[in-house]
């Protein structure tokens, strides 16, 4: 039995390794305003500003390239002729006593090869009127064709569940760290089981709560998902496909929600099969494993509710959060009520929940960032300045 106990530890701590990178690789940082010189289809560069991770301009050549710096408005004026105003060089530099300061010069301004006809606004392409007519994140452009049977769709099944099986062998330092947050904090759950089951169940549990959980473990079911994002994706292709609207946002979002219920599932029932950890109704011992075993009584760790739920809350968040801020707040917290509801029903331990939830977010923020559905074949001119290093980088997209 004890042997069981330290295999089912050593698990978990498996499981948080594989459950955390999402969080790690979802950390952005602060942005600034860029600006970027932009050329049209006829070559006439303008000037407008978006959003970049350092200070800098970046030349792109065409809208669909400025996705690394958000959404950028139309110019109103074309490029500043050679006699605009300077820049603004800051402050001047404090210099040693007696030193005499250097002076600044004035930078030669080049003209640009291009000819010189009327100036006009750049032409606005069927793609990117398209990406912003169905309210697409800036700069995200999505494949045309019917998703169900689109062969990089099919292929991403094996291939990102190998991402996700083999994420630590691509970790950096950061993840690391944050894997050793996550491992900690469930390890704490662990040896708190216990007395926070008896907490919830002789404090917190009623009537009132019953009722809530009841509603909200239906967003974590594997039937209501399953059908959900098929339906979902029906009616969305069914009205791309006539015409009536650009539903491709919405046909990836119900596709990748789909395979990020069935990846998350996958995983976490054979977690299930390994640990054979005993439901809190079934036992007082949190740690009672009996290790590789079928059956619903032992099939606590991790929770399925909890990871189907993270999971599809993890593909909104990441799909429509980036337009609509609101998104991510309600989905998280649909997603955490019905791992709370787990609780309140006695079916699974704190920990079970807080593993099951850790490793819906990591596969459903995995699964959007190699989404099939995006055009990636971009060349960007990006800005970057890491310590003593600046310069431009050039990113191409696949």
């Amino acid at each position: 039995m004890r042997a069981w106990k330290f295999s089912a530890c050593a698990g978990a701590a498996v499981a948080a390794a594989c459950a955390v990178t999402g969080a790690a690789m979802a950390q952005e940082t602060q942005a600034s305003r860029t600006p970027v010189t932009v050329f049209d289809s006829g070559l006439e560069p303008y000037t407008a500003y978006g959003r970049a991770q350092a200070g800098g301009s970046v030349i792109v050549f065409s809208r669909a390239h400025l996705s690394p710096f958000g959404n950028v408005p139309e110019p109103t004026t074309p490029l500043a002729p050679p006699a605009a105003i300077a820049p603004d060089l800051g402050p001047p530099v404090e210099t040693a006593a007696g030193a005499t300061p250097a002076t600044m010069q004035q930078p030669r301004q080049v003209r640009s090869p291009a000819p010189a006809p009327p100036a006009s606004t750049p032409a606005i392409t069927r793609e990117s009127a398209q990406a912003q007519d169905s309210g697409a994140p800036a700069g995200k452009r999505y494949v045309d064709g019917i998703y169900a049977i689109n062969k990089d769709y099919l292929l991403s099944y094996p291939q990102n569940l190998y991402r996700i099986l083999s994420a630590p062998r691509r970790f950096d330092r950061s993840d690391w760290i944050t894997t050793a947050l996550v491992i900690g904090a469930g390890s704490a759950l662990f040896i708190l089981d216990e007395p926070l089951r008896d907490f919830w169940q002789n404090d917190v549990k009623s009537g009132t709560t019953g009722d809530i959980s009841d509603g909200l473990r239906k967003f974590g079911d594997s039937q209501n998902i399953l059908f959900g994002s098929l339906a979902a994706y029906a009616l969305a292709e069914t009205l791309d496909t006539a015409g009536m609207v650009d539903a491709r946002r919405e046909k990836s979002a119900a596709l990748l929600t789909l395979q990020s219920f069935l990846l998350t599932q996958g995983i976490i029932t054979g977690t299930k099969y390994i640990s054979g950890r005993n439901r809190p109704q079934d036992t007082d011992d949190s740690f009672d494993f009996e290790g590789p075993s079928k059956g619903d009584s032992n099939a606590s760790f991790p929770s399925g509710h909890a990871g189907s739920a993270f999971a599809v809350a993890s593909v909104l968040a990441e799909t429509y959060g980036p337009d609509n801020p609101w998104v991510p707040w309600a989905a998280y917290s649909l997603a955490t009520g019905t791992a709370l509801s787990r609780i309140d029903d006695d079916k699974h331990w704190f920990s079970d929940v807080f593993f099951g939830s850790a490793v819906g977010y990591f596969v459903g923020t995995t699964l959007t960032r190699y989404s099939p559905f995006l055009e990636r074949n971009n060349l960007t001119l990006m800005p970057f300045n890491r310590g003593d290093a600046s310069g431009v980088g050039l990113a191409y997209k696949f």
